[in-house]
């Protein structure tokens, strides 16, 4: 199912400031929008995933970052339970993929 869409949420924890902004970059130009500081989620395909998680290790490195990136399924996303504003895929569907070599 390459075509298929699986629900991504990233979350890092980067000491480096440049890195950590370059991150955040990464996962904008994938089309993610961010849920808190260090946490971005949206709507994927397997090869764009796998694409995602290897630009943000090489860009941001090894040293002193920690790196999760969370693949689930849409019934899945549903039953996440959230206190504040509820979550909805639709509010974090990407509209467009940019990506910069």
């Amino acid at each position: 199912m390459r075509n298929y869409e699986y629900v991504v949420i990233v979350i890092y924890d980067i000491q480096d400031n440049k890195k950590r902004s370059r991150a955040q970059t990464i996962c904008k130009d994938f089309g993610l929008r961010s849920v808190q500081y260090s946490v971005f989620c949206g709507s994927l395909t397997i090869p764009k995933i796998n694409e995602l998680f290897a630009r943000l290790v090489r860009y941001v490195g090894k040293e002193s970052s920690h790196i999760w990136v969370i693949q689930l399924e849409r019934q899945l996303f549903s039953r996440i339970l959230v206190h504040g504003e509820p979550l909805s895929i639709h509010q974090y569907r990407k509209e467009a993929v940019r990506i910069y070599g």
